[in-house]
């Protein structure tokens, strides 16, 4: 029987590959992760996140280990910190300003809803249990949770991250995910509904 190359189903790279990139990054990391620790907390705007940046920077090492024609490999690291640390703020301003618009268009029409009269609060509370049971049935379960914690529940992310137990930035893509999602299954909706009018 012919043997059977062992590969990381991910990326394609061979297991030994991987390895050899992880033993590079780690090697890196024992001799300059002090700086680059001290880079990134002295850069970061958002001191909380300096330490996923932290780790994204080793995943992103292994992912693209330096080049070998690389000379000057503490300046090479120094401005793949720095490109690490914009990313992740442009990563969170974009996020905000998806997150800012869709408090604002959901404070909008539900103040505009609730104030024509104690009938349409009634009948805007069970649109939100609709909405409610179309996410706990069409969204996986963790960015249903994310989704119902940060807008049901009223909880600022920093508590709703720490009531599932993970990190702001794995609640970030859970929630953003989720959201992306139920705009979709609404957006399906109104076309089937528009279709049959």
């Amino acid at each position: 029987m012919p043997k059977v190359k062992e590969t990381n189903k991910f990326s394609g790279q061979s297991c030994e590959e991987l390895r050899q990139k992880v033993r590079w990054a780690t090697e890196i990391f024992n001799e300059y992760g002090e700086k680059i620790r001290d880079t990134i907390y002295l850069q970061a705007n958002n001191k909380s996140d300096a330490e996923d940046i932290y780790q994204d920077f080793f995943l992103s090492l292994v992912r693209r280990p330096i080049p070998a024609h690389i000379q000057n490999v503490k300046g090479y690291i120094y401005r793949a910190v720095k490109n690490d640390i914009l990313d992740a703020a442009n990563r969170g301003k974009s996020y905000q300003g998806q997150i800012a618009r869709y408090a604002e268009y959901k404070s909008v029409t539900s103040y505009s809803a609730l104030k024509k009269d104690r009938q349409n609060a009634l009948i805007w509370a069970e649109e939100i249990q609709k909405v409610i049971q179309i996410i706990e049935k069409q969204l996986p379960r963790r960015e249903a949770q994310a989704v119902l914690l940060r807008y049901n529940r009223n909880l600022n992310i920093s508590e709703a991250a720490k009531s599932m137990q993970i990190n702001k930035r794995s609640f970030s893509r859970y929630l953003c995910m989720g959201l992306k999602k139920i705009r979709e299954i609404i957006r399906k909706e109104k076309t089937l509904i528009n279709n049959l009018l």
